[in-house]
């Protein structure tokens, strides 16, 4: 009964969506579990240095010892290891052809819901208010981004019927991911690294120009397909 309730064998769900939430999972725990292993030698060792501090820019030290690390009353590190484990495990799951029932997809999709407007915080904390980052916490925000856009695209196509934007989620995931990739270099290069005024408005230009340019490209598409 239990496994019913988890999941039904099916081979014609293993898609290439799956192993992209394997990958980004796995990186983003292996990023996470590095940062954990620095935080604990930091707290037994005051003089120890996060491998992760290069310099004044990029300084986990001190990320890690700013309020915002322990909001919860724990460092947040061990919420990244958790929840990794838990994307890896499904994740693998759906790749090798397994549906998930949809209550667990649900936890899956509020999962990644609340880790990214918990990073998006964070990133704005780093950026805004901190003025410094954390090497190991950028690599967790370049997982956490794309796996929303991915968790999100087999949610409405699998679980809510919308085939069309599912699909079309799915198919262009990667420029989506790559223009938030833009939006946060551009705050960082204006707000941590100082760049100008001028710079900063043509990284957003720019950012603007590829967005409008792939969904141009993608209406262009769906126009040809329909008058064929």
């Amino acid at each position: 009964m239990l496994y019913s309730l988890l999941m039904t064998k099916t081979s014609t769900n293993t898609t290439r969506t799956g192993w992209f939430i394997f990958f980004f999972s796995v990186v983003g725990f292996t990023a996470s579990t590095l940062l954990l292993r620095e935080e604990i030698r930091a707290q037994s060792d005051s003089s120890y240095t996060p491998i992760c501090s290069v310099n004044e820019v990029i300084d986990c030290g001190t990320v890690m010892n700013s309020w915002q690390s322990e909001v919860f009353g724990f460092p947040s590190v061990y919420l990244g290891v958790a929840g990794f484990i838990v994307f890896i495990i499904i994740s693998l799951l759906y790749a090798l052809g397994y549906k998930l029932s949809k209550y667990v997809w649900a936890l899956m999709q509020a999962g990644v819901v609340f880790a990214v407007i918990f990073t998006a915080w964070m990133m704005w904390v780093a950026i805004m208010d901190i003025k410094t980052l954390c090497l190991f916490c950028m690599v967790v925000w370049a997982c956490v981004i794309p796996l929303n856009t991915l968790v999100y695209s087999i949610t409405v196509r699998d679980y809510l019927s919308l085939d069309n934007l599912g699909n079309a989620v799915g198919k262009y995931w990667f420029a989506e991911t790559l223009v938030e990739y833009l939006i946060v270099a551009a705050l960082i290069a204006h707000f941590v690294l100082n760049m100008s005024s001028l710079w900063f408005l043509a990284a957003i230009f720019l950012i603007g120009v590829l967005s409008g340019w792939g969904w141009l490209r993608k209406i262009l598409k769906e126009k040809e397909m329909s008058s064929v």
